[in-house]
């Protein structure tokens, strides 16, 4: 219970750090009220939950859909592995590009068309995607590379964190 309250109020104060950075890149001069931007973040956080889930079912349901797609192919091949992989991934990313897109309508305390996010969000999840591979890259070789272990992990970690965050902002811009 203490974990769960603790949990929320952690991300209660990311997404308003997220909020005021975005209301900060836009020029916003006119803020949000104290209850009214913790409410906004409240529901920011209640909403990256439900997007979490449902990404969770549409990527489940998928793989789910290609393994039985594929398991009534006799022939196995390198590029139908590949092929089957392919789905998941532009599902990602084009689920990734709305939920930035999301993010640049939405946030901002001015209003802002969908025209004008495009753009940045499809650049931000392009960037993302990038980033992420890399990042898995070295985060599988990680044993290999650091004798530092859970150590360099922790930092590594935030550095990732970092990295979203600019790329984030990056796109806002």
């Amino acid at each position: 219970m203490g974990g769960g309250l603790a949990l929320a109020h952690a991300s209660l104060g990311v997404f308003n750090a997220m909020s005021s950075a975005v209301n900060h890149a836009w020029g916003v001069e006119k803020k949000r009220s104290f209850i009214r931007h913790r409410l906004f973040s409240f529901l920011m956080m209640v909403a990256a939950g439900a997007m979490f889930v449902v990404a969770l079912g549409i990527v489940a349901a998928v793989r789910v859909v290609e393994a039985r797609w594929f398991s009534s192919l006799q022939v196995k091949s390198a590029w139908l592995d590949r092929l089957q992989g392919l789905g998941t991934d532009w599902a990602a990313l084009g689920l990734l590009v709305v939920c930035v897109a999301l993010v640049y309508r939405f946030v901002p305390n001015v209003k802002v068309t969908f025209a004008e996010v495009w753009p940045g969000a499809i650049l931000t999840a392009v960037l993302w995607r990038i980033a992420f591979a890399l990042f898995s890259w070295y985060a599988a070789d990680l044993s290999q590379w650091s004798v530092h272990g859970s150590v360099a992990a922790v930092v590594v970690f935030l550095l990732w964190i970092y990295v979203s965050a600019v790329l984030l902002l990056y796109g806002v811009e």
